[in-house]
């Protein structure tokens, strides 16, 4: 997984800026060669052009660091750092502006990115022991600008800035045994822009915007000799990393011009935030967000179409390494109150037959499942005929809301493996879901008034209604229970189906 070192500049940096311990003695020799060992543990190579101690202060010029695999080559240089003796403690100085090159090879494709970060009075105090050093830091403003990209020797005309204003961090650093990082920063705004030019059809894109009181937190656990270019190996040996982002009000502005449309998007946002969490038994990812709204305008639409969420959230665990015992497996998606305006409802429905209340997606689902693989490993995932086996699968909850019709539903699945011919090469289940369907003969009749759905197709799917659901106390009303037994029948309502 060489691919995992293509961040190295970055990750680099970023330590750098925001690494700390405990109140104790630490001196300006012992922070820097914490920082060798380090990041050398982490298969970058930090060196310094020249080192000068004197009188409780060591200055660092031409600081390099390089990092180099067969997929990525990166550096960073930093003309000068002090590091200064305080009182036990040490404060840091850098120069205002670093520069870092990157370069990744992908199949056909080579990338060669050049970057600026600029910290001006940046302050940085390192307090602590050479075992646990505290990071403590802040900046007026931070930023980072893409100076330069070569795709395959070509040159592509592209400018990316990123700034932070009032930037705040800490981080504690344990460097005894396994090495642990703990870090936080926080930004009261975040402004960015973008903008290219492809070289082919000399369309352009572009895009700026902000975000409001962006707060981040961090934590890794990095075992002795670890290699991180193989992810699935340091994972095994006890890797962790977890981490949490998240942000207030935001919006942004994106307009996308060819030789014949141009398409201008404005969106915002009240809120969100990021998770993520990876260990030797799981990964975990989860993205949310709060009123969401989008405008698009362009050339080619007939009229301008607005959207908006009320609420929007994906989140996944998923067991990646191979074990003995079924380990838990979620997934959740939600897209809470989505709705359009009313040109686009006209277009759709020009006679208005569909209620045009907002739609919702919830799907939220869990269970277990043995990893027959160690899911991180390319050679494995390549030449596996199974991942890994169900054993378990739980449907927590189930929401379809559209056009006047809602479904709902719950249930829970077991799954024996041993018993792969009772469902034709499945592993047998044994559970009930049960279903809640309201407005359904509604929304078929307003589909049929509308001509997509046609009088024929429309009452085979009643008969199939009949045949797997009871109508409910309410109006227009469908409930249904589906059940695999213990002797492999499969029962709606009580009833055999099969």
């Amino acid at each position: 997984m060489e691919q995992w070192k293509s961040l190295g500049c970055g990750t680099l940096l970023a330590g750098l800026l925001c690494s700390t311990a405990a109140q104790a003695d630490v001196t300006a020799a012992e922070v820097w060669q914490s920082w060798q060992d380090y990041y050398g543990g982490m298969g970058f190579t930090l060196t310094a052009g020249s080192e000068e101690a004197r009188g409780g202060t060591l200055t660092l010029r031409d600081v390099t660091g390089t990092t180099t695999t067969p997929e990525a080559t990166g550096s960073v240089t930093i003309a000068e750092m002090v590091l200064t003796e305080r009182g036990g403690a040490v404060e840091v100085t850098m120069s205002p502006e670093i520069p870092f090159d990157m370069t990744t090879v992908a199949e056909d494709e080579t990338v060669e990115m050049s970057m600026l970060f600029s910290q001006p009075d940046m302050v940085m105090t390192v307090s602590g022991t050479p075992d646990e050093m505290t990071y403590e830091f802040s900046a007026p403003a931070m930023g980072v600008s893409v100076t330069e990209m070569v795709v395959n020797g070509t040159p592509v005309e592209m400018t990316m800035e990123m700034a932070a204003r009032d930037v705040t961090g800490s981080s504690v650093m344990g460097l005894a045994g396994d090495i642990t990082a703990t870090q936080q920063i926080a930004a009261p705004e975040v402004t960015f822009t973008v903008s290219a030019t492809d070289p082919e059809t000399d369309g352009t894109f572009s895009m700026e915007g902000s975000l409001s009181d962006l707060e981040g937190t961090s934590t890794t656990v990095m075992p002795e000799g670890v290699d991180m270019a193989d992810m699935a190996a340091a994972l095994g040996a006890g890797l962790k990393i977890e981490g949490s982002l998240s942000y207030g009000a935001g919006s942004y502005t994106m307009e996308v011009v060819d030789a014949t449309d141009t398409m201008t998007i404005e969106a915002a946002g009240d809120g969100g935030s990021f998770e993520l969490a990876m260990d030797a038994e799981a990964l975990s990812y989860g993205a949310a967000g709060t009123g969401g709204t989008m405008a698009l305008t362009g050339s080619q639409l007939p009229f301008p179409v607005d959207i908006s969420l009320a609420e929007s959230a994906f989140s996944l665990l998923m067991p990646v390494s191979k074990s003995d015992a079924p380990a838990p497996f979620g997934f959740e998606m939600r897209l809470v109150d989505l709705a359009v305006n009313d040109e686009v409802w006209s277009m759709l429905d020009p006679m208005a037959q569909l209620p045009r209340d907002p739609a919702t997606l919830i799907l939220d689902v869990s269970g277990a499942a043995k990893m027959l693989i160690d899911l991180l490993d390319p050679e494995q995932a390549a030449t596996a005929e199974a991942p890994g086996e169900l054993h378990a699968l739980d449907l927590n909850e189930l929401q379809l809301t559209f056009g006047g019709a809602e479904l709902t539903g719950d249930g829970s699945f077991t799954f024996d493996n041993s018993d792969m011919v009772t469902f034709d090469g499945m592993p047998k289940p044994l559970g009930s879901v049960s279903l809640k369907l309201l407005g359904g003969n509604g929304l078929l009749d307003n589909l049929i008034a509308m001509g997509l759905v046609p009088e024929d197709q429309a009452m085979g799917v009643r008969m199939m209604a009949g045949l797997f659901a009871n109508t409910g106390p309410g109006p227009d009303e469908l409930n249904s229970t589906i059940e695999v037994r213990e002797d492999g029948g499969l029962y709606a309502n009580g009833q055999r189906l099969k």
